[in-house]
């Protein structure tokens, strides 16, 4: 948890100087190495594959489209769509299923050629990889024998990074198919067995309750919104489960989210994704699921070791992997060992965009931000509708500053950044020198606790060009960080705005970004704007760390 030195004879000023030298120059490295783990994949190739409209796709008998999902009676004929691809290079097709659907890729329309090993039933999300033969390729579903289906989130994205091996990932299963095997479950009965197998990172990861399942499984808590009256209320959070593994085969075996929540977790293999989307979610809401995953053919000369990252959302719990008895997880460790938090409201993670959210390799900008700093053990700590007086009449939530003592200080990060202050730039009534006046008291709670925390603090993230109000909040958080030069950089993203433009998603107007990195609702970002959101912070913190070196003395 942080980077400690061995300060003995050292003031605990010089110590915290030091540390925070440490702190810096550890920083600015791991960035320099980081990239993005979903740049090995191109842009989606299926046109509606949300079916937010009955159109792009060629319907057989008994199959429809509505609601926003391709529907499937019994038996039913196919749905086909073709899409433009590649002879002799790799694809990668996810989807979401509810109920048993046959699908697969074949060469030719109305299921002409299949595609080797891609036809087959499947249920739940699930992902399967295919090379083409020919110019077009054609993903068809259809219903099976028994009941009525649907189909949703489908993509189709070809796999650009030579380096990325895509496994088989299966579909949701409520009963393991490894026949001779051991489920290396982190806990039984609220007590841990196999925890330490694995490392824990992004969160304070707990038994997720008192009765099964919850006390099978460890879930990730970073955030208390509080509900007015009791601070500790309505705990929430994301984190990340790390573990190397050798096994050609295994199960992951988690508690799933439901559909359409922009929960479950999204899962890298030596520090790529292999799935362009969520997984651990499902139709029945907390259900206890084994995901089978799969190298090549599952056998022996798939044998490798492999570092796996699971980056969950919020609410799914991790209960542990399953394999055959020749092969058991172990820890696989941060090397530099730097805890970053991310703090402020709903512009950290609220995702508002007209694409599936199940089917982005990302969620909200925090997720990413941890990846291109390169640091694994990032807390995303943030709630929607709060700030610095915010929610103001009633108060249902914490304030920043209620928040700082029970979720903020006990992380014990090295680095925070705060992006906060959206929500309270539309108080009239709140003057500059009382909202300095509260960043201020913040930080000297923060630094009172750990005076080697170093803090990047930006203006408000405002999602157009910023009002009155907006400069109001960021000019206070400006002048509340220059009064602790060696522990505080503000970011600015107002003079220059980071958004800017009068369109959103949907209605493009073309003065400006907001035509695609805002979303429908006008404030929260889309999907792009998230990624492009996490890349301005990561440039501004980068930007400021020499100036912090400089005045360590």
């Amino acid at each position: 948890m942080g980077v400690d030195i061995i300060a003995r004879g050292l003031s605990a000023a010089e110590t915290a100087r030091r540390k925070r030298l440490q702190v810096l120059h550890a920083l600015r490295a791991s960035m320099a190495r980081a990239a993005l783990p979903d740049a090995g994949f191109g842009p989606n190739l299926v046109t509606n594959g949300t079916f937010d409209t009955d159109t792009a796709w060629t319907k057989g008998t008994g199959v429809t489209i509505s609601g926003g999902l391709l529907s499937l009676a019994v038996s039913s004929g196919y749905a086909e769509q073709a899409i433009a691809t590649v002879p002799g290079r790799t694809y990668v097709a996810t989807a979401i299923a509810n109920g048993n659907v046959f699908c697969g890729v074949w060469d030719g329309p109305a299921q002409q050629g299949a595609i080797s090993l891609t036809p087959r039933t499947r249920s739940g999300p699930f992902q399967f990889h295919f090379v083409a033969n020919d110019t077009l390729s054609f993903i068809g579903f259809a219903g099976n024998g028994s009941a009525a289906s649907s189909i949703d989130h489908v993509a189709v994205r070809e796999v650009l990074d030579s380096q990325v091996a895509i496994p088989s990932i299966g579909s949701n299963s409520a009963s393991s198919t490894i026949a001779t095997g051991t489920l290396w479950q982190v806990a039984a009965a609220g007590a841990p067995i196999h925890a330490e197998k694995y490392t824990f990172v992004g969160a304070e990861w707990r038994v997720a309750g008192a009765t099964f399942p919850l006390n099978t499984v460890y879930q990730p808590v970073t955030t208390r919104a509080g509900d007015g009256t009791n601070p500790m209320a309505d705990e929430l959070g994301s984190g990340r489960v790390r573990f190397a593994l050798d096994a050609p085969s295994l199960e992951l075996y988690v508690r799933c989210d439901p559909l359409n929540t922009n929960g479950g977790f999204r899962l890298k293999v030596d520090g790529k994704y292999v799935r362009l989307g969520a997984l651990g979610i499902d139709a029945t809401v907390g259900a206890m699921r084994y995901i089978p995953i799969t190298w090549g053919d599952g056998s022996d000369r798939h044998r490798k070791t492999r570092h796996y990252e699971l980056e969950f959302i919020q609410n799914a719990g991790f209960g542990g992997v399953r394999t055959t008895n020749a092969y058991r997880p172990s820890p696989w460790p941060q090397p530099d060992g730097l805890r970053v938090l991310v703090h402020g409201d709903n512009m950290v993670t609220t995702v508002v965009d007209s694409a599936s959210r199940e089917g982005a390799a990302t969620a909200g900008n925090g997720y990413i931000l941890a990846d291109l700093l390169g640091q694994a053990d990032t807390w995303v700590s943030n709630v929607g509708g709060s700030g610095w007086f915010t929610p103001a009449s009633p108060k249902t939530k914490n304030w920043f500053n209620d928040r700082v003592g029970i979720d903020v200080v006990p992380a014990a990060a090295d680095v925070i950044v705060e992006t906060g202050g959206l929500n309270d730039s539309s108080l009239g009534t709140l003057t500059q020198a009382a909202a300095q006046a509260a960043v201020e008291s913040w930080l000297d709670t923060v630094l009172a606790a750990r005076p080697d925390t170093l803090i990047f603090m930006t203006g408000p993230i405002a999602p157009t060009i910023p009002t009155a109000g907006d400069l109001k909040i960021a000019a206070a958080k400006a002048a509340a960080a220059a009064k602790y030069p060696r522990n505080v950089a503000y970011v600015d993203n107002l003079t220059d705005p980071w958004f800017f433009g009068t369109g959103r998603q949907g209605t493009v107007v073309g003065d400006g970004n907001r035509d695609w990195a805002i979303g429908s609702d006008t404030t929260h970002p889309t999907i792009e704007g998230h990624r492009y959101l996490a890349h301005r912070l990561a440039k501004g913190i980068a930007a400021a760390i020499p100036g912090l070196i400089a005045r360590q003395g």
